[in-house]
């Protein structure tokens, strides 16, 4: 394997690993509270505090790598995220366990929004949007690959294996980031969070977009098990992880988004989201469904990466602020799909999302045709 080849599967792996961490406990709950003499509902506390706290590392770790330096600050992050994993599997209460988690959360946000920056600027806009793709890639990956890692870990050797395994996994990453990576070609600009990108004209309507997507993909899910519960928990499982054959188009989306351009990807994708979500409010079968997940995840995988090079083209000098603001409402949307699931019926759920991604993609039609038709018609 080349040196890209290596960088392009560096990526990949780091996400997978940083982004499994979101998603482990789902399955181990009573494994860890029986270990730790605890209820599964204080368990359940150190998933809430984890998030919690990584969702003020997105905003924190931006800026911090812009004094510090993208490469060197996510290797330090990482390298303390195994530190703290190794101090995870000796735990000796839940009180212990949540304390260490919710520190785990914290510093695992050094990875994302350093690493969309970094990208930014340190490669090639071809070899950026590659890797881009591929970093989105292996957060869709992480969702049914963190929990069947935690699941069969502690179903053989028990739950503290899990957190040797990510412990080893991340020091791995950090010594691979701090030996592998290139130094970035342009020096970190941003130094402190600007609040204005938030409200910029052109940015505004990316972060709307940014909020609603995996919002609409944990609702998808979520409502998806409670609409299918009568088929059983195996048959569930098979199928939503079927729909993660959908993220395989994360190894070519780079090169799609070259062909065709961003602004043509990012509309296509949303339209495509859109499409997949009414089928699936029109078509509410199970075996539909599961062929449409497929669908919906592949969408997702040209368009967060489509958005993301979107978001950082626009924000020019403000893009360190930018992605950590970009990682953060993501996450923010994450977090509420699971309650929109909870008050909505599936069919409504998926119509409703149908109908609002649709018009987002009628927005940005609009707004590529802008300047087609302005250099048609000069003098109008």
């Amino acid at each position: 394997m080349n040196a890209s080849g290596r960088i392009a599967a560096f990526f990949l792996l780091a996400a997978a690993a940083a982004a499994s961490n979101l998603y482990l406990l789902i399955p181990i709950y009573a494994e860890v509270a029986a270990g730790l003499r605890g209820s599964p509902e204080e368990i359940v506390w150190s998933a809430s505090l984890f998030t919690f706290f990584y969702s003020i590392g997105l905003l924190c770790f931006g800026p911090v790598s812009s004094l510090f330096g993208r490469r060197r600050t996510m290797a330090a992050g990482l390298l303390i995220c195994a530190v703290l994993a190794y101090l995870l599997t000796g735990s000796q209460s839940p009180a212990s366990f949540q304390m260490i988690r919710g520190l785990q959360g914290f510093f695992l946000a050094s990875f994302a929004p350093v690493a969309y920056s970094y990208c930014f600027e340190t490669f090639t806009e071809e070899v950026r949007t590659h890797l881009i793709s591929l970093i989105n890639g292996g957060f869709l990956l992480a969702g049914v690959a963190g929990q069947m890692i935690s699941s069969l870990l502690t179903q053989f050797f028990g739950w503290q294996a899990v957190f040797w395994f990510f412990c080893a996994a991340f020091s791995i990453i950090a010594l691979t980031a701090a030996l592998l990576l290139p130094a970035s070609k342009r020096r970190a600009s941003g130094d402190a969070l600007d609040l204005s990108v938030l409200f910029r004209s052109d940015l505004f309507p990316c972060y709307v977009l940014t909020f609603s997507l995996l919002m609409a993909f944990a609702a998808f899910y979520d409502s998806f098990s409670r609409y299918f519960s009568d088929a059983g928990d195996e048959i569930l499982f098979l199928s939503r992880t079927a729909g993660l054959a959908g993220a395989l188009l994360s190894f070519w989306s780079g090169p799609i988004m070259r062909r065709i351009g961003i602004k043509s990807a990012l509309t296509g994708s949303v339209a495509a989201l859109s499409a997949v979500l009414a089928a699936a409010a029109l078509l509410p079968y199970l075996p539909v469904a599961t062929l449409l997940s497929i669908w919906l995840t592949a969408s997702m995988a040209m368009l967060l990466p489509a958005l993301i090079t979107r978001i950082g083209e626009l924000a020019g000098d403000s893009r360190a602020s930018a992605i950590s603001f970009y990682s953060f409402i993501l996450l923010a949307g994450a977090s509420a799909g699971p309650i929109l699931a909870y008050h909505f019926p599936f069919k409504a759920l998926t119509a409703g999302f149908s109908l609002f991604f649709g018009a987002f993609a009628l927005f940005f039609f609009k707004q590529a045709a802008g300047p087609l038709r302005e250099r048609k018609n000069p003098d109008s």
